[in-house]
């Protein structure tokens, strides 16, 4: 009987100091990729455009925070540069959708092009970008992949859930480009990052 209870303290003992290390692992991966709770000071001004790289329906969650935040802002899922006008920040929002895109009758290349001439026209007038990514790594793919590389080369900040940075793809985009990073539970924890973008 005695045996019996000694195997399973022992086993518990087991399980707590693995969930322990698993737990300070995370801890110290996050902190060394500097991933920050929000941004120290606003790097950001309205007026803000708010489009889509990829056309995946994660953009309209963003201008609804935008729209509860009050911030002033113009929804444009495929901004042109003429629309670039009067604007001070601009939000991509990334996330490749097939869907989305067919939608638009448009092909991924043609996305592609759309954002790099944004991207191009921004850098040039000194635009600030922010990039969001709101889908988990289950939703990342190639053209997702290629999108955030796109932005984040360009980008002042990043803002993305945790479980699409599970490979550290974010965090070494965040590194590479020297943006910084805020690194989310779930799409409820956007609002207090994004609006210290602004205030």
């Amino acid at each position: 009987m005695r045996s019996k209870v000694l195997k399973v303290i022992s086993y518990v003992l087991l399980i707590v100091c693995i969930i322990w290390l698993s737990y300070n692992m995370d801890q110290r991966d996050y902190k060394r990729y500097n991933s920050i709770p929000s941004l120290p000071q606003a790097i950001g001004k309205e007026t803000v455009l708010i489009t889509s790289a990829g056309q995946s329906t994660d953009t309209y969650i963003v201008k609804d925070i935008a729209n509860r935040l009050r911030i002033h802002n113009f929804f444009m899922p495929q901004a042109l540069e003429p629309d670039l006008e009067g604007i001070n920040t601009v939000v991509f929002v990334v996330g490749f959708s097939e869907i989305g895109e067919k939608l638009h009758g448009i092909t991924f290349e043609n996305e592609k092009k759309r954002v790099d001439l944004l991207l191009k026209s921004l850098k040039k007038n000194e635009v600030t970008i922010i990039t969001v990514y709101l889908g988990g790594k289950h939703r990342r793919n190639m053209n997702t992949d290629t999108l955030l590389r796109m932005t984040c080369s360009k980008s002042q900040y990043l803002i993305a859930t945790v479980s699409a940075d599970e490979d550290y793809y974010l965090s070494n985009l965040s590194n590479e480009y020297k943006v910084p990073i805020t690194l989310v539970k779930n799409v409820k924890n956007i609002s207090e990052p994004f609006a210290s973008a602004f205030r």
